[in-house]
């Protein structure tokens, strides 16, 4: 600051959600003990969203503890009350969206709506469904999930093992995770298959046999690496499969290593592939791994991205855009606010902004949507309403009420039952879907008992009690797909 003391900044801590960036609301919050005698000037009405819109955004974000004070308000018209809607699953929550867009066309065009989740591996369930649907869409802020690299990889091992011929995918997964097998391994290789006319998997095996050194002993390895996927295909059911193949390749360990930063999206997004052919393989009797390739063919067939498609992207890098029409899919404890960020309060808080920030990208319309359960690789998991819900002032939502009595007599009734009380902070169990983890915290969710676990490879879950053992029930082994 110069002698004459000019400075001048504007900013809205509600809006902070980028903490690990180095964001900090405490900067608003703490200016005018930094700077006495500064002037401020509170800029409190909102010219982008309806009033109900407003007053429901308003009710979230006051019930922050560390914000300054503001008091938010619109001359915009009342406008159309939130809608609330309760589905079955995932799937179901997808359908839902789509169907809703094609009924509301006449009212609101593609490009005035857009779809916010929490998470980047959410977009896989809905972007299969616009597709159906021919919807056609954009992502921001991220890759079709078709195209993310760990997707592609898991993709190519499915494509060689449904087709030897298929070359390009035999050079993408060669050394992916690396296994020491070098360019001028992959030139011999090249060769071999020209010289022959040989698929590349087949000059591979003929390297093998007719010069044997260090490199064909990796290269040796890869095929037996093959081989065991695919006896493992043949006995077991699909489902199983992609939490076979990540342990086998150990690929959480390689994602850690080459992409430390983006593991827990990365990993997300392996876990949605997993849901994917779990779904698949329920849905059709007849599944088999071709089959399900091309099923998702559908995801290269065409560009769905037009301009003018609906908009898809995360909450995060919806900040500063705005649509006429909203929907945020997940808005359920364990994504709004998210598993990592339950166990501190200051976390919750962000998480709650981050929840005000999508409400009010919506200028007319906004709608949220819950699902009571979804797919974590080939299993289920129950999933609470968001806890936020609560916060939203009654006379500006629809829907909520009834759908929270049905989802609340809908759980299981079990959650405190005789088999859990010996369950306390610190014990030490495993979940059929999380496998090993710690209780760090036990509270009532929407009148249900819930645990806080901290699962060694998924990190903060909250999940009902009756879903969990102790270590000490199973004699102290677990299972875990990628250890």
């Amino acid at each position: 600051v110069n002698e004459d003391k000019n400075l001048f900044v504007v900013g809205d801590d509600d809006q902070s959600i980028y903490s690990w960036r180095g964001a900090d609301p405490h900067n608003i919050l703490n200016f005018e003990t930094a700077y006495p005698g500064a002037k401020k000037i509170r800029l409190e009405q909102n010219y982008r969203s309806s009033s109900y819109i407003v007053q429901a955004a308003s009710s979230i974000i006051i019930k922050n503890t560390k914000r300054a004070e503001k008091v938010l308000w619109t001359q915009n018209p009342p406008g159309e009350k939130i809608q609330y809607v309760l589905e079955y699953d995932a799937e179901s929550e997808s359908w839902w969206i789509a169907d809703h867009i094609q009924e509301d066309m006449k009212f609101f065009p593609y490009k005035d709506t857009a779809i916010l989740y929490r998470t980047n591996a959410q977009s896989r369930q809905l972007e299969d469904v616009l597709r159906r649907q021919k919807i056609p869409y954009r992502i921001y802020g991220s890759l079709r999930f078709y195209d993310r690299i760990e997707i592609k990889d898991m993709i190519a091992y499915c494509r060689l093992l449904s087709n030897q011929d298929d070359d390009v995918a035999f050079k993408r997964v060669l050394n992916t995770p690396t296994r020491g097998i070098g360019k001028k391994a992959l030139e011999d290789i090249e060769k071999e298959t020209f010289s022959n006319d040989l698929s590349m998997l087949q000059a591979a095996k003929k390297i093998i046999k007719e010069e044997p050194s260090r490199t064909t002993k990796k290269i040796e390895s890869f095929i037996q690496l093959m081989n065991r996927l695919k006896h493992f295909l043949k006995d077991n059911p699909l489902s199983e499969f992609l939490p076979y193949l990540l342990k086998e390749l150990d690929y959480k360990t390689y994602l850690q290593k080459k992409f430390p930063d983006q593991l827990q999206d990365k990993m997300s997004n392996l876990h949605e592939l997993g849901a994917a052919i779990a779904e698949y393989s329920a849905n059709n009797s007849k599944s088999s791994l071709a089959n399900w390739l091309k099923d998702i063919s559908l995801a290269d067939s065409g560009d769905n991205s037009e301009e003018g498609g609906v908009h898809l992207m995360t909450l995060h890098a919806a900040k500063g855009l705005e649509f006429r029409k909203v929907y945020i899919a997940g808005v359920e404890d364990g994504l709004i606010p998210h598993s990592n960020s339950m166990e501190q309060e200051h976390d919750i808080e962000e998480e709650r902004r981050l929840f005000y920030v999508g409400m009010t990208r919506a200028r007319e319309k906004l709608l949220l949507l819950s699902a009571r359960r979804r797919r974590i690789l080939n299993n289920w998991q129950s999933y609470d309403p968001s806890r936020f819900l609560k916060d939203i002032a009654k006379d500006t939502i629809s829907g909520l009420s009834g759908s929270l009595k049905e989802f609340i007599s809908n759980l299981d009734e079990d959650d405190e039952d005789t088999n859990c009380r010996h369950l306390k902070i610190g014990s030490s169990v495993t979940h059929p879907t999380y496998g090993r983890g710690t209780i760090k915290s036990m509270d009532h969710d929407f009148g249900i008992l819930k645990a806080t676990i901290d699962f060694f490879d998924f990190g903060l879950r909250k999940v009902s009690l009756h879903h969990l053992e102790t270590v000490k029930s199973l004699g102290g082994i677990s299972y875990d797909y990628h250890r």
